[in-house]
């Protein structure tokens, strides 16, 4: 952990020329979330189904849906991504890191998560019971529909970057709380599982192991942590970490 803060906070001492040279190259994959949104976001009809994670039967009809309600839909989801995106973390960072040390990353994957959940909560539904227009709920469908794409690659990118280390990405708990009040938590949870099941992908095994046991036998033991996870995402969470926590029990 020391080593891994010591040349983390070497990198912010060098110049950001000097920076974007030592950077790992970046996947095609990975970059999508590393710049504005160049894709057209579509939305789905009327009625269409809200769920993330559902199958290419389930795919966004873009039947009525013009070309500038694609652009709204864009500017939005961009807004909601913000926090998360390398230059917005790197500056927080470079804040936290003068402060607080070790634990930086973490704080500033958590504050992240936090203006990132806060942004969210003003575009989709399930925040709370308040009655959503036609138009506003159609636009609510299409960013939702867009967001479990486009959450995977995010924190990847962060650890492709050096900006995070593997225990930063404990922070994702806080995702979790921080949605605890919702009354459906569905949508940002699904995007924190996203978030989560990419990062994990750029780390070695070994730190896989590491990471996941540590989450296993004390992260989701607080009791703060895993009661605001919903039911709904625990079947999710389990196949990502090999099983549950011994604090909770399969219904």
């Amino acid at each position: 952990t020391r080593h891994g803060f010591e040349c983390r906070s070497s990198w912010f001492k060098l110049a950001p020329s000097t920076r974007q040279r030592m950077s790992p190259p970046v996947s095609q994959h990975h970059a999508w979330a590393l710049a504005p949104l160049e894709k057209p976001i579509v939305g789905q009809p009327a009625g269409g189904s809200s769920e993330l994670g559902s199958s290419p039967d389930h795919a966004v009809s873009t039947a009525n849906i013009d070309e500038s309600t694609c652009r709204e839909y864009r500017v939005y989801i961009d807004s909601i991504l913000l926090p998360l995106r390398p230059d917005a973390i790197a500056r927080r960072l470079e804040v936290h890191s003068e402060i607080e040390g070790d634990r930086a990353g973490r704080t500033t994957l958590e504050e992240g998560l936090t203006v990132f959940v806060r942004k969210l909560r003003d575009y989709v539904s399930g925040c709370d019971d308040r009655k959503l227009s036609k138009a506003a709920l159609r636009r609510a469908r299409g960013i939702e529909a867009q967001l479990h794409e486009l959450s995977e690659p995010l924190l990847a990118c962060l650890v492709q970057e050096g900006l995070l280390l593997p225990e930063d990405l404990h922070g994702i708990w806080h995702g979790f709380a921080v949605v605890r009040g919702w009354r459906d938590s569905k949508v940002p949870q699904e995007c924190l599982l996203q978030m989560l099941r990419g990062a994990l992908l750029e780390l070695e095994e070994i730190e896989v192991d590491e990471w996941t046991n540590q989450a296993l036998t004390w992260e989701l033991t607080l009791p703060e942590v895993h009661q605001a996870i919903s039911v709904s995402a625990w079947p999710s969470l389990c196949e990502l970490l090999g099983r549950l926590p011994d604090c909770v029990t399969p219904a």
